[in-house]
Protein backbone atom coordinates (compact mmCIF):
# COMPACT_ATOMS: atom_id res chain seq x y z
CA UNK A 1 0.00 0.00 0.00
CA UNK A 2 1.32 3.73 -1.01
CA UNK A 3 1.67 5.23 2.53
CA UNK A 4 1.14 9.13 0.57
CA UNK A 5 -2.52 7.34 0.16
CA UNK A 6 -3.28 5.77 3.30
CA UNK A 7 -1.97 9.47 4.69
CA UNK A 8 -4.90 10.89 2.69
CA UNK A 9 -7.72 8.80 4.36
CA UNK A 10 -9.60 8.70 7.52
CA UNK A 11 -8.19 6.88 10.22
CA UNK A 12 -10.54 4.46 12.13
CA UNK A 13 -10.38 6.96 15.02
CA UNK A 14 -11.86 9.99 12.24
CA UNK A 15 -14.49 7.31 11.35
CA UNK A 16 -15.68 6.98 15.08
CA UNK A 17 -16.06 10.50 15.38
CA UNK A 18 -17.81 10.96 12.19
CA UNK A 19 -20.07 8.35 13.23
CA UNK A 20 -20.61 9.39 16.71
CA UNK A 21 -21.45 12.94 15.03
CA UNK A 22 -23.98 11.61 13.13
CA UNK A 23 -25.26 9.21 15.76
CA UNK A 24 -25.46 12.57 18.04
CA UNK A 25 -27.37 14.44 15.00
CA UNK A 26 -29.71 11.74 14.77
CA UNK A 27 -30.46 11.80 18.54
CA UNK A 28 -30.85 15.39 18.63
CA UNK A 29 -33.15 15.19 15.57
CA UNK A 30 -35.51 12.52 17.07
CA UNK A 31 -35.43 14.04 19.98
CA UNK A 32 -36.60 17.39 18.44
CA UNK A 33 -39.59 14.96 16.47
CA UNK A 34 -40.18 13.83 20.08
CA UNK A 35 -40.85 17.11 21.52
CA UNK A 36 -42.68 18.85 18.49
CA UNK A 37 -45.06 15.40 18.52
CA UNK A 38 -45.84 15.87 22.67
CA UNK A 39 -46.18 19.04 21.82
CA UNK A 40 -49.27 18.31 19.51
CA UNK A 41 -50.53 15.84 21.75
CA UNK A 42 -50.77 17.27 25.01
CA UNK A 43 -53.18 19.29 23.63
CA UNK A 44 -55.84 16.63 23.04
CA UNK A 45 -57.23 14.18 25.30
CA UNK A 46 -54.94 11.30 24.20
CA UNK A 47 -52.16 13.03 26.68
CA UNK A 48 -54.02 11.86 29.63
CA UNK A 49 -53.86 8.33 28.41
CA UNK A 50 -51.41 6.93 31.32
CA UNK A 51 -49.10 5.23 28.40
CA UNK A 52 -48.38 8.71 26.91
CA UNK A 53 -47.60 10.05 30.39
CA UNK A 54 -45.12 6.50 31.30
CA UNK A 55 -43.88 7.56 28.10
CA UNK A 56 -42.97 11.15 28.07
CA UNK A 57 -41.42 10.77 31.87
CA UNK A 58 -39.32 7.91 30.83
CA UNK A 59 -38.42 9.90 27.84
CA UNK A 60 -38.08 13.49 29.87
CA UNK A 61 -36.90 12.47 32.49
CA UNK A 62 -34.45 9.39 31.37
CA UNK A 63 -33.65 9.62 27.71
CA UNK A 64 -33.04 13.13 27.05
CA UNK A 65 -30.65 13.44 30.28
CA UNK A 66 -28.37 10.37 29.59
CA UNK A 67 -28.63 12.10 25.77
CA UNK A 68 -26.97 14.87 26.87
CA UNK A 69 -24.65 13.65 29.29
CA UNK A 70 -23.34 11.41 26.59
CA UNK A 71 -22.96 15.00 23.97
CA UNK A 72 -20.91 16.66 27.05
CA UNK A 73 -18.82 13.83 27.39
CA UNK A 74 -18.17 12.90 23.63
CA UNK A 75 -17.30 17.05 23.18
CA UNK A 76 -15.24 17.41 26.57
CA UNK A 77 -13.28 14.57 24.89
CA UNK A 78 -12.80 15.87 21.64
CA UNK A 79 -11.36 19.13 23.29
CA UNK A 80 -9.35 17.17 25.71
CA UNK A 81 -8.08 15.13 22.63
CA UNK A 82 -7.12 18.71 20.53
CA UNK A 83 -5.68 20.19 23.60
CA UNK A 84 -3.36 17.38 24.01
CA UNK A 85 -2.51 17.34 20.26
CA UNK A 86 -1.14 20.24 20.28
CA UNK A 87 0.45 20.29 23.54
CA UNK A 88 2.09 17.42 21.82
CA UNK A 89 3.05 19.63 18.63
CA UNK A 90 4.19 22.24 20.75
CA UNK A 91 6.79 19.77 22.53
CA UNK A 92 8.19 18.72 18.95
CA UNK A 93 8.83 22.48 17.94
Amino acid sequence: MNKGAHAIGFSKFNFFILYSIYGLLFMRIAGSIYTFIVGIVSLTPLFQNEQWALSYQILDDLVFPIRDFVEVLFFSYLFYFESKKKVDLAQVN
